[in-house]
Formats: structure tokens, C-alpha cells, sequence
């Protein structure tokens, strides 16, 4: 079964939402951070399986992990993990909208100031037209328009 076909099979579950407050070095958005959990229907999921459903959904892989050590933020795009195993070392796969810019990794060693103006651009990217699980009919949208008008 694919995560394409997840939105007609399986209902719709609402992810949570976490918001964090902006940092010195961190320009953290006003739209929060989505997790869906338990929303693949394979229990063996596997980088690949997890890559190709996720691509069809206009999410495209960047790369795969097992554990990044250094904190980092995109202020050109936005980013879905796709967790495949782990419990003590995650091996994840990190992937952006197709059709977006390139991700360019910000360390967060940069100054307030370069904060700030980073944090001007990631308000300018747009938000994704497909969720990654469910496409079109996914809540990641709605949810990250209605924040956008709040914030």
C-alpha cells in the first residue's frame, strides 16, 4: 500500500502541532511543526519505501540520515523527516517540496542580526501545495495558511 492512496483508505488523522519561540542563533518559524505518527501502513519501513511513497507526494529526498549532531534550520524551504527506524539512533530521511529551493543549511552560529534577516526570507517561502502523506487532501495546508494569517 503506498501513502498515495492512504487519504482514501485510511482517515485523515490531524498531526501534532509544537511551535518554538525564536532563539539567538535559531530563527524558529511562526508556523509550527507538524508530526504524524503511525500514518505509513507498512511496519517495515525501510529508506526506500518511505522515499518513493514521500516523492510521489511532490516531497523530494535531499538525504538520508542516521543522526545529525549539529542544529541547523532552512530558511529557503520548507522540510519533512521521514523516521524510518530507530529508538537510540534514528536513521531518518530528510526531504523538501518539489519545485523548491535548495535547502541551504544554517548552523545556527550565525549573529542576532544575520538571524533576523534569515528569518525575513524563511517568512517569503511559500507554503507547500501537497502534504507529504496525504497530498492535497493533507491538513499540513490549511493548518500552515492559518498560522501565516495569525502569526
Amino acid at each position: 500500500m503506498e501513502f498515495m492512496a492512504m487519504s482514501s483508505t485510511v482517515p485523515i488523522q490531524c498531526p501534532e502541532t509544537y511551535c518554538f519561540p525564536r532563539t539567538r542563533h535559531v530563527s524558529n518559524s511562526r508556523l509550527p511543526i507538524l508530526v504524524y505518527r503511525a500514518v505509513t501502513p507498512q511496519a517495515d519501513l525501510t529508506a526506500a519505501s518511505a522515499r518513493q511513497a514521500l516523492e510521489r507526494n511532490r516531497w523530494v529526498q535531499g538525504g538520508a540520515f542516521k543522526m545529525v549532531q549539529a542544529h541547523h534550520f532552512h530558511a529557503l524551504t520548507h522540510e519533512c523527516y521521514a523516521v524510518f527506524s530507530g529508538q537510540k539512533l534514528y536513521q531518518y530521511l530528510g526531504l523538501y517540496p518539489q519545485d523548491s529551493s535548495h535547502w541551504g543549511n544554517n548552523f545556527c552560529h550565525a549573529s542576532p542580526q544575520e538571524t533576523s534577516k534569515k528569518a525575513a526570507v524563511a517568512r517569503s517561502v511559500p507554503i507547500p501545495e501537497y502534504d507529504p502523506i496525504y497530498r492535497e487532501d493533507g491538513p499540513l495546508v490549511d493548518i500552515r495558511r492559518k498560522a501565516t494569517v495569525e502569526g
